[in-house]
């Protein structure tokens, strides 16, 4: 016996109220099946990218997320151009960017300076609590003699800020971390050249 088309209707209507529900819910960021990158740096010529996986309780990742990076406790140097898809947000002090069809969010930053908590969070939901740092060490937006000198001051040491390979100790890795990143800046690479007392001067045009 075949069901009026209303009732028909009627059932399927109740079985789409009872679904659209559940995959909303799943599609809630959750912090126990996200992920992020272990180590956090950003250079001012946006060549390192770090990256968010958002994924719901189910371990789906969630397509087209709100990524969002909080630099309200500490402070936020940043170059005026960020590459696309990065927004910035000056009076909270944020950045954020859409997650890609794999749930990833990129964000390749034009920064510099440290920040030891920086606030992760996800259409609205916060996901981790990070430390990040740079190869601008100073927050001058530029990499040059002067950061070397910070770092390497600090080897042998667990300071968080010059640690850039996040190995728990600074050591002559980080050091070199900073020397290949030499002369960077928002602009490009500003060009460098030892003098004779042995530190860098840059080459303004």
């Amino acid at each position: 016996m075949r069901l009026p088309s209303q009732l028909l209707r009627a059932s399927l209507f109740a079985i789409v109220l009872v679904l659209v529900p559940t995959a909303y819910a799943l599609a809630v960021p959750s912090p126990a099946t996200s992920t992020h990158d272990p180590c956090f740096v950003v250079c001012p010529l946006a060549d390192i990218t770090y990256h968010v996986t958002v994924r719901d309780v189910a371990g789906i990742p969630i397509v087209n997320s709100t990524v969002v990076l909080d630099f309200s406790q500490c402070g936020f140097v940043h170059c005026q151009v960020q590459p696309s898809g990065i927004v910035v947000n000056d009076v909270a002090h944020t950045m954020s960017t859409l997650t890609n069809a794999s749930g990833v969010a990129s964000f390749p930053l034009a920064m510099g300076g440290c920040c030891p908590s920086v606030l992760i969070s996800a259409d609205g939901v916060l996901l981790a609590t990070v430390s990040m740092t740079s190869p601008d060490q100073d927050a001058s937006l530029l990499v040059n003699g002067v950061d070397n000198a910070l770092v390497t001051a600090q080897v042998g040491t667990a300071n968080g800020c010059a640690d850039l390979d996040c190995s728990g100790t600074v050591t002559a890795t980080d050091v070199a971390i900073v020397v290949a990143h030499n002369g960077h800046s928002c602009t490009g690479v500003v060009p460098t050249r030892p003098q004779s007392w042995g530190t860098l001067k840059t080459i303004y045009r």
